[in-house]
């Protein structure tokens, strides 16, 4: 077997962090872009909701539901993907859809 004596042994690390001396290197987070709502009813409602809820809470999880409503009888309901999205929306925001539908001659009946 050979043996090799090792003295010592040297790390060459190269910086790869990027210093940032000024602010204009600081990444600020960009403004969102307004969504293109639907048109008729539902975007009606998103609409009031993003000027209520702001457009972070819209992009979050009124985006991702899909009304379900019954022009002739006005109701409105709501189809969320998933549980998780149900129960947030229900928790938190179900009186502000509630109130926006009604301003809108709407019932809001549930999110299934």
């Amino acid at each position: 077997a050979l043996e090799v004596d090792i003295e010592s042994v040297e790390y060459v690390v190269e910086n790869v962090c990027k210093q940032v001396n000024s602010y204009d290197e600081v990444q600020t987070k960009s403004t969102p872009v307004m969504p293109t709502l639907q048109q008729g009813v539902w975007g009606d409602i998103c609409q009031k909701l993003i000027e209520t809820c702001g457009i972070h809470v819209y992009n979050n999880w009124f985006s991702k539901l899909i009304p379900i409503i019954d022009k002739q009888n006005r109701i409105i309901e709501l189809k969320a993907p998933n549980l998780f999205v149900k129960e947030w929306i229900e928790h938190n925001y179900k009186n502000a859809i509630n109130i926006i539908a009604t301003t809108l001659g709407l019932k809001f009946v549930k999110i299934i």
